[in-house]
């Protein structure tokens, strides 16, 4: 499952305006991808887990990238991002918000 096949549209629609950002603005695309192909690489681990007889060491293998994956993101890319993109950029990705604002 990618970011843009979230079950959540609230996620679906935040991250993808994001990422599609932080892609624009250049500096961060590169993580972008990276932090994307992992997304890619932890669904496709944890949809390979059989539920009724789950192998088991890949299930701690698959959290830990996850605990990793989500560190990335906490402590480097969204905090970058709040650096890096200008307020009309926040604009464009909160519109609800910034209308709210006005």
């Amino acid at each position: 499952m990618t970011e843009d096949e979230s079950p959540d549209p609230l996620y679906q629609g935040k991250f993808q305006a994001l990422f599609a950002e932080l892609r624009a603005e250049g500096s961060l695309a590169d993580e972008v991808d990276r932090l994307c192909a992992e997304h890619d690489d932890i669904h496709g681990m944890l949809g390979a887990i059989d539920r009724e007889d789950p192998a088991w060491p890949v299930v701690p293998e698959a959290l830990e990238k996850l605990r990793e994956h989500i560190e990335h993101e906490e402590h480097g890319l969204f905090p970058a991002s709040i650096i890096m993109l200008p307020i009309a950029a926040w604009d464009r990705i909160t519109p609800e918000q910034s209308a709210a604002s006005r």
